[in-house]
This record gives C-alpha cells, sequence and structure tokens, in this order.
C-alpha cells in the first residue's frame, strides 16, 4: 500500500509542478500571469525571471517529495488524513507564493517599461457567437446513462448503509460534472478576433471539449463508486485504493487532455489572424485567482495551470469558491476525527441489567443476555466481505459476512492468539480486547452471566 500512495503523492506534486511549468510558456501574451507585448518575450529581463521562476518551482517540487518516505510508517487512516491534507495545503501555499513573488517581478518589469497591451479593463463579447452557443456543447442527453445507474446504485443502497452512502455519492458526482457543464455552456462568449467565424472556432473546441470531458467524467465517477462498492463487499484494501488511485489519475489525464487539445486548437486558429483582439486585463488576476464584476462568465480559463477557475466577481462563483474553501476543509476535519475515533479506540464489553453492550466508535451494539445462544473462543476469524464498517492493518470493526458464520459483526484487533464468538438467532458477534488477558477476562465474564 505504501508504494500505491507514494505514487499518488508524486502524482499530485507533478501535476501542481506542470501546471506551474506551463505558466512559464507565453499564452495569448500572458506569461507568468501578466500580460506582455509579443515583441518582449524574449527580452533578456524576462527570460531572466522566467529562469528563475522554473527553478524555483523545481526546488518546490523536490522539496515536496522529500516528506513522501514517511509513508512506509504511517498506518494509521487518522495520521495518513492528516498527513495527505497538511502536504497539499503546503504545496499549495508554495505554489501560490512563488507565482506572486515571480509574476509580481514581471509587472513590475513591465509597468516601468511600459510594456502595456492593446485596452485594459475591458471584456469583448462576440454576440454573434453567443447566440450560437447552445450547438457546441455536446448533448445533455451524454448523462443520462451516468445518472440512470447513478439512481439505481442509490435505490439499490436503501437498506445497508454502505450501498447507500457510495449510491448517494455516484448521484452528487454526477451532479457536479453536470453542474460544471451549465456553467461552461451559458456564458457569454468571448471575443478574440474582429473575425466571429475565427471567434466561434476558438469557442467551439473550448465548449465541445469540456461538455465532453465533463460527461465523460461523470460516467467515469459512477464506475469507480461500484468498483469501491466491490472492494468493501470483499474486504479488498487493495482494489478499493487502485479505485480511489485510478479515479485521480483518469480524471487528472481527461483534464490536462482537454486543456491540451483547447489550448492547441486555439493558438493555431489565432495564429493565422489577421485581426487579433488583444486585451490587458491584469488588473483582474490576483495570484491564480480572477475577480472582474463586469464579467459574467462564471467559469474562465486559468492563466496559470490548467483547466477552469471561478470569477470571483459574480455571485456564483463567490459561492463555489467560498463553498469549497469552507466544505473541503469540513470534509477532511471530519473524515480525520471519524478515523481518529476509531484508531485510538479500546473495543469494551459490559454487561448491565441483563443487557451486554459493547462499547466501540460509531458501531456500538446492545443485545440482551436471552438472546445470546452460545459463547465460545476461536483461534481465527475467517475471512468474508465487509458490508459497512473499517477494516485496517490493525482492527476490523462494523458489519461483515463471515465465511461459515454469514451476517456477523466484528469488533476485533487482528492477530490475536483468540477471539470470542456469541452466537445469536440471526447473528454472530466476533469480539477481542487489545491483549490476550483482556479477552481472557471477557469471555470468563460472559460464560458466568450465562449460568
Amino acid at each position: 500500500m505504501p508504494i500505491i500512495l507514494i505514487t499518488v503523492f508524486i502524482t499530485i506534486a507533478g501535476v501542481f509542478f506542470a501546471s506551474l511549468q506551463m505558466a512559464a510558456s507565453p499564452r495569448n501574451n500572458v506569461i507568468l500571469n501578466t500580460t506582455l507585448p509579443r515583441d518582449v518575450h524574449k527580452d533578456p529581463r524576462v527570460l531572466e525571471i522566467i529562469k528563475g521562476f522554473k527553478k524555483a518551482n523545481f526546488l518546490v517540487f523536490l522539496a515536496s517529495l522529500v516528506l513522501t518516505p514517511l509513508l512506509f510508517f504511517i498506518r494509521q487512516p487518522s495520521l495518513m488524513i492528516l498527513f495527505l491534507s497538511v502536504w497539499i495545503a503546503a504545496i499549495f501555499l508554495a505554489s501560490n507564493w512563488l507565482v506572486n513573488k515571480y509574476s509580481g517581478r514581471l509587472s513590475a518589469l513591465k509597468r516601468e517599461n511600459e510594456w502595456f497591451v492593446g485596452n485594459t479593463r475591458t471584456i469583448t463579447v462576440d454576440l454573434e457567437v453567443t447566440k450560437a452557443k447552445s450547438m457546441m456543447a455536446v448533448s445533455k442527453l451524454w448523462f443520462l446513462p451516468s445518472l440512470a445507474a447513478a439512481l439505481v446504485f442509490l435505490l439499490l443502497g436503501f437498506g445497508e448503509q454502505v450501498n447507500l452512502f457510495l449510491g448517494a455519492a455516484a448521484v452528487l458526482g454526477v451532479m457536479v460534472y453536470y453542474f460544471l457543464y451549465i456553467l461552461t455552456t451559458r456564458e457569454r462568449a468571448r471575443a478574440y478576433s474582429e473575425d466571429t467565424e475565427i471567434n466561434m472556432a476558438v469557442t467551439r473546441t473550448s465548449i465541445r471539449y469540456w461538455s465532453i470531458c465533463w460527461a465523460a467524467l461523470a460516467a467515469v465517477h459512477v464506475f469507480d463508486m461500484i468498483i469501491m462498492l466491490i472492494a468493501i463487499r470483499n474486504n479488498n484494501e487493495m482494489l478499493s485504493i487502485i479505485g480511489v488511485v485510478s479515479m485521480v489519475l483518469v480524471s487528472l489525464a481527461a483534464i490536462f487532455l482537454t486543456h491540451g487539445k483547447i489550448r492547441s486548437s486555439q493558438e493555431r486558429l489565432l495564429a493565422g489572424s489577421q485581426s487579433s483582439i488583444c486585451v490587458d486585463e491584469d488588473y483582474y488576476w490576483r495570484g491564480g485567482f480572477y475577480n472582474n464584476p463586469n464579467d459574467s462568465r462564471v467559469l474562465v480559463d486559468k492563466r496559470i495551470g490548467i483547466g477552469q477557475t471561478v470569477n470571483l466577481g459574480t455571485r456564483t462563483g463567490k459561492l463555489v469558491y467560498y463553498g469549497s474553501i469552507i466544505g473541503l476543509p469540513v470534509i477532511l476535519l471530519a473524515l480525520f476525527l471519524v478515523f481518529l475515533s476509531l484508531d485510538s479506540a479500546n473495543f469494551e464489553l459490559t454487561i448491565t441489567d441483563n443487557q451486554v453492550e459493547i462499547h466501540a466508535p460509531i458501531y456500538g451494539y446492545e443485545v440482551p443476555l436471552s438472546d445470546i445462544q452460545s459463547v465460545s473462543l476461536v483461534d481465527t476469524v475467517p475471512g468474508g466481505s465487509r458490508t459497512n464498517g473499517a477494516a485496517t492493518s490493525k482492527y476490523r470493526l462494523g458489519n461483515f459476512s463471515i465465511k461459515g458464520y454469514g451476517r456477523s459483526k466484528l469488533y476485533v484487533y487482528n492477530n490475536q492468539p483468540q477471539y470470542i464468538v456469541l452466537e445469536l438467532p440471526d447473528l454472530y458477534i466476533f469480539f477481542s480486547a487489545r491483549t490476550p488477558e483482556q479477552t481472557q477476562e471477557y469471555y470468563e465474564l460472559l460464560v458466568d452471566s450465562l449460568e
């Protein structure tokens, strides 16, 4: 597992590195988030700033990999989530600091030499292209198979928490990608040239490929949720990791390929135009963020990195951005706290008022003594599939289907010499304490209470 996780970390670090490296190459007169005339792109002072940026970016990339060997020593899921969160936050902050530092130097050089390009603080719109935009995207019907599969997944999940959770995640994922599709197709068309035909071709390329990308990723997301369910059902930790890794890698690859295809097509189209419109919009960009209340577009092409970013000058853009800023840390914190409670918990058993109470995070359980048909000790817990719960290298907790037993609840620490088995009319409970001595004490307590 550490090898797979290290692969994920290297991939994420590589994406940050490649995204920033792309910012150092001219795109529509923009270098390092700064609009410059084409005739100064090779100016020695500009090239020196670009060289410094690339060197610093490479050092940040190397620094981001220094701590990855620690993954070989982290076994608790809670610590893994904490490590990943802090690591990504550090790369994000370092990348933004790097961009702000070198784009600031380039902007200062631009002001010093008055290298201004075209109109400033202006958005030019081609209304003819705007009217035709609805015909450029792939049909909304492309989302129907994914939505249908996700809804069936959700409906079949009622009655089992893990199925319900993954089904809801599948439906939510399709809705998110459909939302991105709608944002892509509904905005006003930007004018890149005085020639409407060229604007039409450039806009068609962008909308067509992004709409295909979002529809395809919706299908990938649903498929990945199904893979996750199969992995959980079969208690296959490796398959679940492969599912998560593949979803991340496929999503990144799709966005990279879409971005590259659109960029190369647009540059080819505009390179042959003798009437390109160049607008200096640096005023509205701060780092990698766009804030222009005079622009109604919610999604705009990133100047740094791949894909699109939101316009913080619009209400929808603010909701998406600040919702993400608040929502993601809350989700990560919740996951950390849940797994921390699991990693640090003791499984305990008490008997009060003829009730056996098993104390454990999330999956605590109570059963009347009269329902217990037998109690025994076994040397091993047979294999099986997990239906709802947690399984790590240290413990198994929750609802399982165990070979030779069927429907079972597990509260066991792995690699113990013995486990208690409680037989109920339609359920088996496997239990162990952290030490063999504690397990033996619980067993004797149960036997005495049943006599």
